[in-house]
């Protein structure tokens, strides 16, 4: 174990040399050649920002375990051992990736986290986690358990307004959930996609999304026959009279 653990170690170093290398040479070409070694956190903020921003690549970063936040993949400048320069990788990571969630235990798992991260004086309108996110992903949004009585809260709504500065949302469903919303609307009944877009708006409470600030696109990813999208379709065009009437430009798209 001693052995491997090493050899983790030496594998990390060398990322985080191989990185810095980098960071040096990105300066070589933008400000001159250096003749000593480099300090990033002498540097200023704004030239370190810039220098973390180039190190991180956009990614999607996968949350779906409940006990552990192992799913995050930082930078490694991350793990050089500087706590502030920690904090800052997490600031440039948060708000350049989109993070996609488990819907369940591995949203709750990630709000646990999120909370207790500290980025104040880092950027003024940023104090925790929540406030660097800008880009969230729910692939199996559909697929939680709703019909459950005891589930009065939708986490994942929940944590998109949250994240103050959130800019996209994706919110997958899937056949199986939008099948059974239709089978519980018959043609008998009256109106099939409006009484299917009222049923959807309350079990998945889409509703609170109007009051997401700053939120400029929201894609409804969907894996289900034509069909099956009537309902879905009038609950596009709820939200965009919703935010036309906010004086909101918020674009919206199913596919």
């Amino acid at each position: 174990m001693t052995k491997a653990l090493a050899e983790t170690g030496k594998g990390t170093n060398a990322i985080v040399r191989q990185q810095l290398k980098a960071t040096q040479d990105f300066l070589a070409g933008r400000f001159g050649e250096r003749s000593q070694r480099l300090e990033l956190m002498r540097l200023p903020y704004d030239i370190r920002h810039l220098i973390l921003e180039h190190l991180t690549d956009p990614q999607n970063i996968r949350v779906f375990l409940r006990h552990s936040m192992s799913g995050i993949c930082l930078p490694e400048a991350a793990r050089a051992g500087n706590i502030q320069l920690r904090r800052e990788c997490l600031l440039v990571a948060l708000k350049k990736c989109t993070i996609e969630i488990h819907s369940g235990p591995g949203n709750a798992a990630l709000q646990a986290w999120l909370s207790t991260i500290n980025l104040t004086g880092i950027e003024s309108f940023c104090e925790t986690g929540f406030d660097a996110i800008t880009s969230l992903s729910f692939p199996y949004f559909s697929r939680f358990p709703y019909h459950d009585a005891s589930i009065t809260k939708n986490n994942d709504i929940e944590l998109a307004l949250a994240c103050k500065n959130l800019r996209s949302l994706t919110l997958s469903f899937h056949s199986d959930e939008l099948s059974r919303v239709l089978c519980r609307h018959p043609e008998a009944e009256g109106d099939v996609a409006t009484n299917c877009a009222l049923d959807i708006r309350k079990s998945y409470q889409l509703d609170g999304l109007l009051d997401a600030k700053k939120l400029e696109r929201i894609r409804f990813r969907v894996s289900a026959p034509k069909g099956l999208l009537a309902g879905l379709e009038e609950v596009v065009a709820w939200l965009e009279k919703g935010f036309q009437k906010r004086d909101r430009k918020v674009v919206i798209e199913m596919h």
